[in-house]
């Protein structure tokens, strides 16, 4: 893609906001203002829209619309206003890696996802309760029916514009027998979060016109200065994404013109080339046919394992958490009453009478080809 940005707008169209428009329009964001007060087109001219517009703490393309309107669903507008010449924070603007280097510094790799006392608001109301859990490094699912509060707890968890209290932090042992190390992630600065935390949204938006191999590179945004492009490292990195995510062959394809699942795999690879300690998928099996929710949930355990990683995913399909998780949440009216982990000698047993209770269903497991299915009934039917 030469240049930044296409359209008939001022200047011709030579600036960043009218492919930020593109992707939810300037003239709602608190970037309307910065991008269109004076400043040359070549000030611009060489920031990708990679680098500019879908700039987000966890390689987040664009705005939530359905939040609208709500100032925290926007990236760091602070970091934005360094532009302009002679602003006293222009020499803080963080280098590529540096946030990768503190982390580093701070965390090894393999870290527990810890959460305490932790409690949200939505629309005035509360509706996450008082939840504490902490995870190991693995697949953990996220189980609950429709309206539990599954996608309102990792809002809250990724600082997502919705009122929170509470504490959520990192935890890892020291290399060598060193003390425990914590690291918190409350009041963390995006370049640093985007390296403790990737995000997968339930709503998959369209791409705004970039490529699927352009659009997976976003991911790379936390490794790179500001007005740096990504470079060659980059690009195949996220093309062993898309190949993991086996879309290899739609690297070229305009993301506005793939299917839904197609579209959500290639989320999931620019999440995947992001490189956080943990990665929150809403709701990842949906609009993924049968064969490719299993391929993508065994690819995920797979991944996790290799990489020393964890991966938070809300999950409706009970057979997918009991088939490829290592630990499961239960949650119910806002609450997490219970999770089990693989490891626990009681973990069948306990795993379907929790999950049957979400639901009102009773089971029981079944030898079939070498696996394990769960048969389910009505509790009204049993």
């Amino acid at each position: 893609m030469d240049g930044c940005v296409r359209g008939d707008g001022p200047g011709g169209g030579n600036r960043v906001g009218d492919r930020c428009g593109d992707l939810g329009g300037t003239d709602r964001s608190p970037y309307g203002a910065l991008l269109y007060r004076g400043k040359p087109d070549e000030v611009f001219w060489n920031v990708r829209c990679i680098r500019s517009c879908v700039y987000d703490r966890y390689g987040y393309a664009g705005p939530e619309r359905h939040i609208g309107g709500d100032p925290h669903q926007y990236p760091d507008v602070g970091l934005w206003s360094r532009i302009s010449p002679g602003s006293p924070d222009a020499e803080r603007i963080p280098k590529g890696g540096g946030a990768l280097r503190e982390m580093k510094n701070g965390i090894s790799s393999g870290c527990s996802l810890c959460v305490r006392g932790f409690s949200v608001w939505r629309h005035g109301r509360e509706t996450v309760h008082d939840v504490s859990f902490r995870l190991r490094p693995g697949l953990v699912g996220l189980l609950g029916p429709n309206g539990s509060g599954k996608t309102t707890l990792m809002k809250g968890m990724l600082d997502l514009g919705l009122k929170r209290q509470g504490e959520i932090w990192l935890e890892s042992a020291g290399p060598g027998g060193e003390p425990m190390k914590t690291v918190r992630l409350e009041r963390m600065a995006s370049r640093q979060l985007s390296a403790c935390l990737a995000y997968v949204p339930q709503d998959t938006v369209s791409g705004g016109g970039f490529s699927v191999l352009e659009f997976a590179a976003m991911g790379r945004t936390r490794f790179l200065s500001f007005l740096e492009n990504p470079g060659r490292d980059d690009y195949e990195a996220a093309g062993r994404a898309l190949e993991e995510m086996g879309i290899r062959e739609l690297a070229d394809r305009s993301m506005d013109a793939l299917s839904g699942g197609e579209r959500k795999l290639a989320w999931l690879a620019r999440a995947r080339v992001q490189g956080a300690q943990w990665t929150i998928l809403d709701e990842p099996a949906g609009g993924l046919d049968f064969g490719r929710q299993h391929d993508f949930f065994a690819s995920l355990k797979r991944t996790a394992g290799q990489r020393a990683m964890g991966i938070l995913a809300s999950i409706h399909d009970p057979q997918l958490a009991f088939t490829y998780c290592d630990q499961v949440l239960f949650m119910k009216e806002g609450r997490i009453p219970a999770q089990v982990s693989r490891t626990d000698g009681d973990f069948e047993e306990r795993f379907i009478r929790l999950a049957g209770g979400l639901y009102h269903m009773t089971g029981q497991t079944a030898e079939a080809m070498g696996e394990k299915p769960i048969i389910w009934r009505r509790e009204a039917d049993a």
